[in-house]
């Protein structure tokens, strides 16, 4: 059959000499775009406003429609991006967090989030 080459969305490239495997998601993205109107709109450089908080009552979604359109337009500027594994470098571990003390309008619960890799690739 040969090595991979798409999965469950997710394109695959192998560079054997460069000892890398790639992962994409350009062709999700475009039928994602597609199938929500916004082929026509502009790619935006920011997943989101700094200190945006939704507050979505009872029966109106409006803001939670606004926000997916950003996140569509922000998809459409990282189109070519992907995840790179592997390579001759050599590994080190990196981590980043942040946090939101009770910044939920709906909830008042916190948010928090972080991000760990090793060498070019996500871990956590």
């Amino acid at each position: 059959m040969g090595p991979a080459k798409f999965a469950l969305g997710i394109a695959i490239n192998h560079d054997h000499p460069a000892r890398t495997i790639s992962l994409s998601q350009t062709t999700f993205i475009d039928r994602m775009i597609e199938h929500f109107g916004q082929v026509d709109a502009y790619p935006c450089d920011t997943q989101m406003v700094a200190g945006l908080q939704l507050y979505c009552p009872d029966l109106s979604i409006p803001p939670c429609l606004e926000v997916s359109v950003w996140k569509l337009q922000y998809l459409k500027e990282i189109y070519s991006f992907c995840l790179t594994l592997g390579g001759i470098n050599s590994l080190y571990l990196l981590g980043y967090s942040d946090s939101d003390y009770t910044n939920c309008v709906d909830t008042s619960c916190s948010i928090g989030g972080y991000c760990f890799s090793l060498g070019s690739g996500a871990i956590s």
